[in-house]
C-alpha cells in the first residue's frame, strides 16, 4: 500500500503500508527510492506504526513531480522490494496538490484532523478498531462534544479525554473530580463506583462505572482513567443505555486490560493525545 501526503509548505511524505505487518514503531531501516530512471533517493526511513513505514519527508519537488509523471515506483528495504505502477497518479497527485493549495489559500475547509496512531493502536489491540466507527465532531462545539475523539461501537459510543490533573493532585482526587463532573451534568438519579487505584510501572490505573436515571431513560457508562507522572490524566469511556450494560462492561474491559499491560511495560506507552485542556470535561450530549 502506498501512501502520499503534502503540506502546505511543500513537504511530502511517502509511507509504504505493510498490512498485517508487526514491526517496531520508532525503529529505523536504510531504504532505496527509485522512479523509473529518473528519480533515486537513498534515505533513513522511519516506522510510525506496527505496519507503516514513512520512507520520505521532506521537500523534495522532483520527487513529487516524479510520482506525478512516472511509470514505476521502486523501495528497496534490508530484504524486500516493492514496486508501484504510478499508472493513474496524474490527476491524483495533481488532485494532492490543488488540494493542499486550495486549503493554504482559504478556498475550502481543511478536513477534520486524523485519529492518532497511538490511538488506533490501542483500539487495535483491545480488538476494537474493525467495528469502531469514528464520529466526526468537527461542527460539534468544544463544550458540547463528548470526548476528543469519539466512536461508534454497536449499540455503545465511545470515547476518550485527556487534560492535565491539578499540580500536586492524587489520582483518587482527579478520578472522583472527573465522576464529579458527570454526576453535575445528570438530571436524574446519579450512581457511581470505582475500583482501588492500581499502580502500574508507568501510571496508575482505576476503573469507574456511573449511570443516570432520568424518567425517559437509564444511561451506563464504564470507564478506564490513567494518570502519568506528568499529570496527564485519560479517561477512557462506553456509554449505553442500562440494557446495555453488559456489553459496555465487557468492551471497557477489554481496553483497560490492554492500558495495564502497555503501562506495564518497560517500553514508552502509547500516547492517544496531548492533553487538549486544563479544566473539567465538557458536558455530555
Amino acid at each position: 500500500m502506498l501512501l502520499v501526503a503534502r503540506l502546505p509548505n511543500g513537504d511530502t511524505s511517502v509511507v509504504l503500508g505493510l498490512p498485517g505487518a508487526k514491526l517496531q514503531p520508532g525503529a529505523h531501516a536504510p531504504m532505496h527510492l527509485k522512479v523509473d530512471g529518473t528519480i533515486d533517493r537513498k534515505t533513513d526511513a522511519v516506522i510510525v506504526r506496527p505496519d507503516a513505514v514513512m520512507v520520505v519527508r521532506g521537500k523534495d519537488d522532483a520527487l513529487f513531480d516524479g510520482l506525478r509523471k512516472g511509470k514505476v515506483l521502486t523501495i528497496e528495504g534490508p530484504n524486500d522490494i516493492a514496486a508501484f505502477q504510478l499508472k493513474g497518479s496524474t490527476k491524483a497527485i495533481g488532485d494532492l496538490k490543488t488540494c493542499v493549495s486550495d486549503i493554504a489559500s482559504g478556498k475550502v475547509k481543511p478536513p477534520p484532523p486524523p485519529v492518532p496512531d497511538a490511538l488506533l493502536q490501542v483500539l487495535h489491540d483491545a480488538g476494537l478498531l474493525e467495528q469502531a466507527k469514528f464520529i466526526n465532531l468537527e461542527n460539534v462545539p468544544a463544550e458540547k462534544r463528548p470526548a476528543e475523539y469519539a466512536w461508534q461501537y454497536g449499540k455503545l459510543l465511545g470515547g476518550v479525554r485527556q487534560l492535565m490533573a491539578a499540580e500536586n493532585a492524587e489520582f483518587g482526587t482527579t478520578t472522583n473530580s472527573y465522576i464529579d463532573a458527570l454526576k453535575q451534568r445528570c438530571t436524574g438519579e446519579f450512581k457511581s463506583t470505582q475500583s482501588e487505584p492500581e499502580s502500574l510501572l508507568r501510571a496508575k490505573l482505576r476503573t469507574a462505572t456511573v449511570s443516570c436515571t432520568m424518567p425517559d431513560r437509564k444511561i451506563y457508562m464504564a470507564l478506564s482513567f490513567i494518570q502519568e507522572p506528568n499529570r496527564i490524566f485519560t479517561a477512557f469511556f462506553h456509554e449505553g443505555t442500562d440494557a446495555d450494560k453488559a456489553e459496555a462492561d465487557q468492551t471497557e474491559g477489554k481496553l483497560t486490560d490492554v492500558l495495564r499491560k502497555a503501562f506495564n511495560n518497560a517500553a514508552q506507552p502509547p500516547q492517544p493525545q496531548a492533553p487538549a485542556d486544563q479544566g473539567q470535561p465538557p458536558p455530555k450530549k
